[in-house]
């Protein structure tokens, strides 16, 4: 009897994490509560308050659901245990099917029904809100300002998962939770450095450094809160922050691949020849739009061997026809796109394809610019 029981256990322990933290496997079929009540829920990008409103109340019931599912499997499929719980006390069978089969569900139709109230106002998400409401301002008229936020195509993404992701708009940083959500306004939000750690995946075979953070609001009443991105995400949500990140204990945190490739690529690039300037003005570079074209691209090298790079093409690089159109930095950024991920050591002797028209390159064929004279 104790073998299959435990089988079972195990079994539908394994179910409940997949419910609960569902892997990114899950989450891409649509399998999971947010899937399944998508036409409930309604659209995230359009309406993100009312949307999260709506999910951990289905999260709060459903997850109330499974004890009882449990108890369910095991009344069902495994009646002995019934047996032997009824031998030990005759009345046992009944108040565990009470605590375990009704208070569960009951406790959260209770608390469901009183969030209902006054067009949600008791939901802990919009009594969340109303706390954040500048003087005279209504929990929706927040609710309202981060929705539209939300919808702008600039927002700072980390997670994919319902269990876990991290929102960061022009004005707010959003924390998603399996059952709550933490908001605070970035001006409202001293964020810390508390650690990092170095990993190792399938995914990042060079690895990467998980940044944990200390979210401590700056207003009363507001409690702090933590957070975690990878170091290749970590530059990007500095950017979206109102104030820098403080680094208390003075953590190293190492950058992504493509971070520490760029400056071995502009020192190859400071080695190799001049191109003079030409007498018409040079444009901006179209790549960021913020720092002048300053590279050319311009055959020296010679032949490499085939196969070599991912940059592809045949084993010469190919003459560029281009006027200068992007910058070192986003050239190199270009060059590294394009390289194979998992073998960063061929990157020096690898080559790409040109972003304007498409002829191959290698390192040997960037010339920096000269100024012009004034």
């Amino acid at each position: 009897m104790l073998g299959p029981l435990l089988l079972a256990t195990a079994v539908y322990c394994l179910v409940v994490l997949a419910i609960v933290f569902p892997p990114t496997e899950m989450v891409s079929a649509g399998l999971t509560v947010e899937g399944v009540l998508d036409s409930w829920l309604g659209s995230e990008n359009i309406n993100f308050i009312q949307y999260h409103i709506h999910r951990t109340t289905a999260r709060i019931f459903i997850h109330s659901l499974l004890l009882p599912g449990y108890g369910g499997i095991l009344v069902k499929y495994h009646p002995e245990v019934v047996v032997w719980i009824t031998q030990l006390h005759p009345t046992l069978p009944l108040l565990l099917l009470l605590l375990v089969c009704v208070m569960p569900p009951l406790a959260a139709g209770v608390t469901v029904a009183i969030w209902r109230q006054n067009h949600w106002r008791l939901h802990p998400l919009t009594r969340t809100l109303a706390a954040l409401a500048r003087p005279g301002q209504t929990w929706r008229a927040v609710a309202a300002e981060i929705n539209s936020e939300f919808r702008g195509i600039d927002k700072f993404t980390y997670g994919s998962s319902s269990s876990y992701r991290l929102v960061a708009t022009d004005s707010w940083l959003i924390l998603v939770g399996c059952l709550r959500l933490r908001l605070i306004r970035h001006r409202d939000a001293v964020l810390a450095l508390t650690g990092a750690t170095d990993t190792l995946g399938i995914t990042s075979p060079a690895g990467t450094t998980i940044v944990r953070l200390r979210v401590t609001p700056v207003r009363e009443g507001t409690k702090p809160f933590y957070i975690r991105v990878n170091s290749m995400s970590y530059s990007e949500l500095e950017r979206k922050l109102a104030y820098p990140v403080v680094n208390p204990q003075g953590l190293v945190v190492k950058s992504s691949l493509v971070d520490r490739f760029l400056p071995v690529f502009m020192e190859t690039v400071n080695n190799n020849p001049i191109h003079p300037a030409d007498q018409e003005e040079n444009s901006m570079c179209i790549g960021c739009m913020a720092t002048e074209a300053n590279v050319k691209l311009q055959r020296r090298c010679g032949r490499v061997e085939d196969g070599g790079g991912g940059g592809g093409g045949n084993g010469l690089c190919a003459h560029c026809d281009c006027r200068p159109l992007w910058c070192i930095t986003c050239l190199s950024k270009w060059f590294a796109a394009r390289q194979d991920q998992n073998s960063p050591e061929t990157w020096l002797g690898s080559r790409a394809p040109c972003p304007t028209c498409r002829a191959t390159f290698c390192m040997l064929d960037v010339s920096l610019i000269t100024p012009p004279q004034v």
